[in-house]
């Protein structure tokens, strides 16, 4: 499937849809990556300082049989925006303060990431961006997504 292809099928998806990858599509193995609890929390803090790399960066799903999708590319990044989720706002406005480079930014910036991950935990939905994998795409296709 081309980019482009795929690009042009990003939807808002609520986090709570969205499954990590476990092995639960026949043919396709479970997510094969695992991460130490260090890099977990630089990732934690990454998407925190940068929100926009989610959707620059797109994660892709699968839609399964139960209305449900499965997260097939951004598995750490879907377990990052869990973790952010059961976060409130002050716990965030803490870990920001903990992220390299806060400090540095503008007031303006740091009131913008403030708002903008306070928003969204209090959000019924929590909507990120994901591409959504045709049912027509075979498990060879994905596997080379």
């Amino acid at each position: 499937m081309k980019e482009e292809e795929i690009r042009s099928k990003f939807v808002l998806i609520p986090l709570e849809m969205i499954e990590p990858n476990e092995g639960q599509l026949e043919g396709l193995p479970a997510n094969p990556r695992d991460i130490v609890d260090r890099k977990f929390d630089l990732l934690i803090k990454d998407v925190l300082m940068f929100p926009e790399m989610i959707e620059l960066r797109g994660m892709m799903v699968y839609p399964l049989e139960n209305k449900r999708f499965i997260a097939i590319g951004g598995n750490m990044r879907h377990r990052a925006l869990t973790e952010i989720s059961k976060m409130s706002p002050a716990q965030i406005n803490i870990m920001l303060g903990k992220c390299s480079g806060y400090a540095q930014l503008s007031s303006e910036q740091r009131e913008h990431l403030r708002n903008t991950w306070g928003e969204w935990v209090k959000s019924k939905e929590k909507n990120v961006p994901f591409g959504i994998i045709s049912k027509e795409t075979t498990i060879e296709q994905i596997k080379t997504t």
